[in-house]
């Protein structure tokens, strides 16, 4: 049964109890007999702050989880490869920076639910070491191939990764696409653009308000703002 009262040796005692032993309201209520809403009241009136833990914890955590870096697989001079454990079809886009897995996922498992959002995404790798799309893909290393050819004609290179700038230079002037439109009809190939990849990876950066500034003179959103930036600004 509740008190309606509580004495101010009870009162002393809850104040005392919350800033030493027992910081919940809850707790408390339950120890002197009492609803939480009366505890809270006696602390807010003697001026003491409430702290939510629970909520704090959470809180903190996961501003952790938003501020670590995304899993990034790097096979150095192996290709990496996600191989579907259903299918076995592979897709040259291990990390999915492009997609493709997740559309892949989509259409071979319709019911599956899968991480909406950045921050769902870095926690399943906090708590499994490894990306979420691993539940239906194997992360395998194959040699890089010799030759590349080209998605929509079938001319081939020994530029695999583009490093001279031919791959992209045969789609605009052969084929009249730019390199993104490319990617979009062939995104597992978009490992062979390091430069493209980067410019990923630094817009999901910059998707976070707290990793960017904007400069006053152009607008532009970066990590820092250097002065050969601002010279050419004012120039």
């Amino acid at each position: 049964m509740s008190k309606t009262e509580l004495s101010k040796d009870d009162i002393k005692k809850i104040i005392d109890l919350y800033q030493s032993t027992i910081p919940s309201t809850h707790k408390l209520a339950e120890h002197f007999k009492v609803g939480h809403k009366k505890v809270t009241k006696i602390l807010r009136n003697n001026n003491i702050n409430i702290n939510k833990l629970g909520a704090q914890g959470k809180n903190e955590k996961s501003k952790i989880i938003t501020k670590n870096k995304t899993l990034i697989y790097s096979g150095g001079d192996k290709n990496l490869v996600a191989v579907c454990k259903k299918t076995k079809k592979e897709f040259n886009d291990a990390n999915n920076l492009s997609g493709i897995l997740t559309n892949y996922i989509l259409k071979t498992y319709p019911n599956v639910t899968i991480p909406l959002n950045n921050y769902q995404r870095k926690k399943y790798e906090e708590s499994h070491n490894k990306k979420w799309f691993e539940e239906y893909f194997d992360i395998i290393e194959k040699e890089i191939p010799n030759v590349r050819k080209c998605g929509v004609c079938g001319w081939d290179t020994s530029d695999v990764v583009n490093k001279t700038g031919c791959f992209e230079n045969h789609i605009k002037d052969v084929h009249k696409i730019f390199l993104t439109d490319y990617l979009k009809s062939f995104p597992d190939e978009i490992i062979f653009h390091k430069k493209y990849l980067n410019k990923i990876q630094y817009d999901e950066f910059l998707l976070d308000g707290k990793n960017y500034v904007i400069c006053k003179l152009c607008g532009e959103k970066m990590k820092v703002i250097s002065n050969t930036h601002l010279k050419i600004g004012i120039m």
